[in-house]
């Protein structure tokens, strides 16, 4: 864990319970519109809030630090990035009670504050029933919107609490003054040992609460918790455990910072409070000697001359495009990781260095080590500088398709309107660049037994929610996609025994189109602004051919073989191959696919055909 002011406080005042999150939390798994549990401690008792994160128009965004990066704001259409609170001058993720129903811990009565509780300092809810000392305990289940016509089902990303009094009196007549409470039956475990209770005599047990047809008679309210104002909806409703991995899919998007504008002179001039010269010059109202002269009078500029500054303007200027995809931010910045940039001539070493530096290996070089990896290897960048900033999008329920554009795939709403800004943060680490030689990769897609395969993970996709999906916008498996990805997972599992970082710390970058194929394996952090150094020393042609060979060698036999390799599809919705916990995934955080479309199959070849791998010849 990083220090304390790199963390996120989620109460606003003390009175009630705090609690904190990491900094890449707040924009990924406990991000606007996630719900998450604040824990507090009373005497030798444990208590329990659940809160759910709220919207930009709650956040304090004149006290937020920019985040500079020019074309990620322009890739998004937003005028800049902000940091999430990091409880510095009293700033906070401002985050509200949900769900509103409440179980209590005694006698597990039903309820919501202001009626069967009450709200006490401490910012836990007490039960208000007589002689009870309980309190109040957030309820395990919550509904979300649900069209159950479309398979999978599509929701708008409305969220609410669960209808309890309407499934205590699912099979009965309702009530007037409904009084719930929980009962747990004995030999029963999960919710099939659940009944609710009413004290009416009304009563039906939590078994089949979260199939997709429990709640089809209660429409969708349209509520909007982490918002201010609900909105008009004419789907159904879904129960789903409040933990469920299903309830939350953060979206966002992310670039990697290259020349020019990995240049930190150039960060600079895109500061808020220097961004409006900037932008008078973009225009053509100021000239670049005018400017000069204006941050002239600002220390941040006095390591910087006069000429520096003006080739930094001109920089910028060039740099100004019009929005693109994804897939063209991409082959930007591949184009990037295979040349060996000259330092800026604005940034001399007075100065420092600028976030974007790298070390080609050419495949001659790995070809003094070995020819068979050369033959498939072009090309290995090291990485020694590079600056990643991610800005959080929004979100999604229920299922999050993966997308080949992030920067328009349709999300949840943030805001009540456009606010012009997103939260962000930057990271700063080191990486290895591997480009896959062209010529081999045409070759070996071709192979009949490599189409063959790659039928079987195409028709499992078509039959998923992901080949189902509506958006414009999905990603489709293909045979280098497959290789690529991979490869990557096994190269990361490898170097996380042999570079001294934990698999964990170590994430990958995809770069594949019908053109090119690369990956970029790197570690970053929001905590540390420089690297060891581990990484990119395994990326030296001998250390990188030997961890190559070595991650190709663990790859070749599963604890789970030969269910594993003979597989025709397990994983998430049978997106994977001859790909399991045991040979072939990393963490959820290190995997830009969500740890699908993985097969070592197309790697290092099956039993029946050990060659049908493109790397099988290094194992030989």
């Amino acid at each position: 864990m990083s220090s304390f002011r790199n963390k996120k406080r989620l109460a606003p005042k003390k009175k009630y319970p705090e609690g904190m999150i990491n900094l890449s939390q707040s924009i990924n798994t406990f991000g606007i519109g996630s719900m998450l549990e604040i824990r507090s401690q009373k005497g030798q008792q444990t208590r329990t809030t659940s809160a759910i994160v709220c919207g930009l128009d709650s956040w304090p965004v004149d006290r937020l630090p920019s985040v500079s990066e020019p074309d990620l704001c322009k890739l998004l259409g937003v005028d800049e990035l902000k940091s999430p609170p990091s409880g510095d001058d009293n700033t906070y993720v401002p985050a509200k009670r949900f769900p509103r129903w409440l179980e209590c811990s005694q006698c597990h009565r039903l309820g919501i504050i202001g009626k069967q509780f009450e709200e006490k300092q401490d910012g836990i809810p007490s039960c208000a029933s007589n002689n009870c000392s309980g309190w109040g305990i957030p309820t395990r289940l919550v509904s979300v919107c649900f069209n159950p016509g479309k398979q999978g089902g599509v929701s708008k990303h409305h969220l609410d609490d669960f209808p309890w009094e309407y499934w205590a009196h699912k099979n009965s007549k309702f009530c007037e003054q409904p009084r719930l409470w929980l009962e747990s039956k004995e030999k029963k475990t999960g919710l099939d040992g659940l009944v609710v209770h009413c004290d009416c005599g009304a009563n039906n047990s939590l078994s089949g609460a979260l199939s997709e047809k429990a709640l089809e008679r209660i429409s969708c309210r349209g509520n909007r918790p982490w918002l201010r104002e609900p909105e008009a909806c004419s789907h159904h409703v879904r129960g789903l455990l409040r933990g469920a991995s299903n309830v939350y899919f953060p979206v966002t998007a992310s670039t990697i910072s290259i020349p020019p504008n990995s240049s930190r002179l150039l960060q600079l001039l895109n500061r808020v409070e220097f961004k409006n010269f900037t932008q008078l010059y973009l225009k053509g109202e100021l000239t670049a000697k005018n400017v000069v002269e204006m941050f002239a009078k600002f220390s941040d500029f006095s390591s910087f001359d006069d000429e520096q500054v003006e080739k930094a303007l001109e920089a910028l200027k060039n740099s100004v495009r019009s929005a693109r995809t994804e897939a063209e931010r991409k082959a930007e910045e591949r184009e990037a990781l295979l040349v060996n940039y000259p330092e800026d001539d604005f940034d001399d070493d007075s100065q420092g260095s600028d976030d974007f530096e790298l070390e080609v290996i050419s495949s001659n070089e790995i070809g003094e080590v070995n020819q068979s990896a050369a033959k498939i290897i072009e090309q290995v960048s090291l990485v020694h500088r590079l600056r990643e900033v991610i800005a959080f999008r929004g979100f999604t329920r229920l299922e999050s398709p993966m997308t080949s554009n992030r920067f328009a795939s349709r999300c949840a709403p943030i805001s009540m309107g456009f606010k012009g800004w997103l939260p962000a943060i930057e990271n700063k680490g080191e990486g290895i660049y591997i480009e896959i030689d062209q010529k081999a990769l045409a070759i070996w897609e071709k192979r009949p037994e490599v189409i063959e395969r790659m039928g079987l993970l195409s028709r499992n996709y078509l039959r998923s929610s992901q080949g189902n999906a509506m958006d414009g916008d999905v990603l489709e498996p293909t045979a280098r996609l497959v290789m690529l990805h991979t490869l990557s997972h096994l190269l990361i599992r490898q170097l996380s025994l042999e570079c001294g970082y934990s698999s964990a710390s170590l994430k990958e970058r995809i770069y594949c189109a019908d053109d090119y194929c690369g990956v970029l394996i790197s570690t970053a952090s929001a905590a540390s602004d420089g690297t060891l150094g581990g990484l990119v020393r395994q990326g030296k042609p001998k250390n990188f051919v030997n961890t190559l060979i070595n991650a190709l060698r663990d790859a070749e036999w599963c604890s789970s073989d030969p269910l594993c390799i003979d597989s025709e599809g397990q994983g998430s919705e049978a997106l994977n191959l001859a790909a399991c916990h045991a040979c072939a995934l990393v963490s959820e955080t290190s995997c830009e696919l969500r740890n699908m479309f993985l097969d070592r199959g197309l790697v290092i070849g099956t039993l029946d055909n050990p060659s049908m791998g493109l790397f099988s010849d290094l194992l030989v």
